[in-house]
């Protein structure tokens, strides 16, 4: 039987010497085709060989990260090969608020818009300016406050806004860029989206919650990065909850307080990054006080030759 065109040997060859002589009989030419395929195979795993030793040679970037937390100014200082770097920025989120007894639950705060992780070229410069923004304070009407910017260089993201009645504050966006919409009375806030005049990997800051007239606050708006704004705060039929704040960058926003008789009425200050605080429940003795909005972050990534 032949397999591919080779004739089957009657029988093979036992001694190593005549292998060769008795495989050309069988089937002349197969032989010089062996030896082309073998040739074949070997330039093959010669050119393999040589192509492992190019990746192998290949160097790959590697990558220093700084992470700025403590809110204010810093300077960054480059490391001596870094070419540039990926940055991302967090702002500031907004001061929850508390309106005065009888005006119903206060607003959350808006959260801080992100910007990044965006290239930022080092061009030799050995050190760049930066800051990160304060979560704004909560506070009762209308001495709350919004939160700060954070920068890197030229970059800015702003931080989110607070409010002085019960609709939710507005999400952190840049000038010429319409942030999203607070909240109105109970009703959830704006989430946070691209800003495509900027670029995508710029988004506004998720708008508060507004609060409620005798019944619950509005939820907070889903930040950029998918976290959730705090939940409003119940009302018992006749002082409503306060809004909860926008989502932040790594975490929820901060939870509106409950409406009640009589203090306390606390609502949350949120721990996520740049998210926004809660808006105070209302109460029948006196004016209620928000919770402080999240400070921001700027994690800088630098990539090293």
């Amino acid at each position: 039987m032949a397999l591919r065109g080779i004739p089957r040997l009657a029988s093979l060859p036992t001694a190593i010497g005549n292998w060769a002589e008795q495989l050309d009989k069988a089937a002349p030419g197969v032989l010089p085709w062996l030896q082309d395929f073998f040739a074949s195979v070997f330039r093959e795993f010669k050119d393999l060989r040589s192509r492992v030793g190019a990746l192998e040679s290949v160097s790959v970037a590697t990558t220093n990260t700084t992470t700025y937390t403590s809110t204010g100014a810093f300077t960054h200082t480059w490391s001596s090969t870094a070419v540039g770097a990926w940055v991302t920025l967090v702002a500031g989120g907004g001061g929850g608020v508390g309106q005065a007894s009888g005006a119903g639950g206060g607003g959350g705060g808006g959260s801080g818009q992100i910007v990044g992780p965006v290239w930022f070229d080092r061009n030799s410069a050995s050190t760049t300016s930066g800051s990160v923004g304060v979560g704004g304070t909560g506070a009762a009407s209308p001495s709350a406050t919004a939160g700060g910017n954070s920068t890197f260089g030229n970059l800015t993201a702003v931080g989110g806004k607070t409010t002085t009645v019960g609709t939710g504050g507005v999400g952190g966006a840049p000038t010429g860029i319409t942030a999203p919409t607070g909240g109105s009375s109970g009703a959830t806030g704006g989430n946070g989206s691209n800003c495509a005049a900027i670029g995508a990997w710029s988004t506004s800051g998720a708008a508060g919650g507004g609060g409620g007239t005798a019944n619950a606050g509005g939820r907070g708006g889903v930040s950029p990065t998918g976290q959730p704004g705090g939940t409003g705060g119940t009302g018992n039929g006749t002082q409503g909850g306060g809004g909860g704040g926008g989502g932040g960058w790594d975490g929820p926003g901060g939870a509106g307080g409950n409406g009640a008789a009589s203090f306390p009425n606390t609502p949350t200050a949120p721990t996520a990054k740049g998210a926004g605080g809660g808006g105070a429940g209302e109460t029948s003795g006196g004016a209620g006080v928000g919770a402080n909005g999240a400070p921001g972050i700027v994690v800088v990534q630098e990539v090293l030759e």
